[in-house]
């Protein structure tokens, strides 16, 4: 058990005790720490920040003009702008209302920028436009 200094038992530390590796008994065979309930949570606690990390740090980049599906999809940041004669989807009834965040598949990030599954990995403006707007 630990005791008032810190050591469990001899000389080793709980943070060795903890995070210890696992030993060769005189037979050769490994050995492994007993697993507790301290272990279990600050392994549990470690892996939870570490996918809150990878999930959070990396930024998306947003969808460029020159971007080759954007290119092929009409896709404009603002809807107001939208070559009406190339993209006549646009300019059928109800087509002034067509942008990003009246589209089905659009998911809202925050009120500038959403994710769209046909720019896979990108954001995309909230008043921008493709032809894939259902």
């Amino acid at each position: 058990m630990l005791d008032t200094t810190g050591t469990i038992g001899s000389e080793q530390s709980l943070i060795d005790y903890l995070w210890s590796s696992p030993t060769l008994t005189p037979a050769g065979n490994r050995e492994m720490p007993p697993i507790n309930r301290r272990r279990f949570i600050n392994a549990a606690i470690a892996t939870a920040g570490t996918t809150v990390i990878a999930r959070f740090s990396h930024a998306q980049e947003i969808v460029s003009s020159d971007d080759a599906t954007a290119l092929a999809m009409g896709y404009v940041a603002e809807h107001t702008s939208v070559d009406t004669e190339k993209w006549n989807k646009k300019a059928s009834p109800g087509g002034e209302n067509q942008k990003c965040t009246s589209c089905s598949i659009y998911q809202p990030i925050d009120g500038d920028y959403g994710l769209c599954p046909i720019f896979v990995g990108k954001r995309v403006h909230a008043n921008g436009w493709c032809n894939g707007w259902v």
